[in-house]
């Protein structure tokens, strides 16, 4: 009997190890990093300048816009 209660002792601490894992696994966030912008050509830049269409996250005024 005494040998039951120390496995079941046993077995009820692993899984409350296992559960803490996993809830410490399941909490972690992870950094994504900002993209840089690509600098675009003088001939693409002109052009965006004149209607600011699409929508181009390295012009200054889109993104004050937004």
């Amino acid at each position: 009997m005494k040998r039951m209660i120390e496995f079941v002792k046993a077995r009820e601490l692993m899984e409350a190890q296992a559960v803490d894992a996993k809830l410490k696994q399941d909490c972690e966030r992870h950094a994504i990093p900002q993209r840089k912008p690509v600098e675009p050509s003088e001939a693409v830049r002109d052009a965006h300048i004149s209607t600011h269409e699409p929508y181009e996250t390295w012009c200054s005024l889109c993104v004050a816009i937004e």
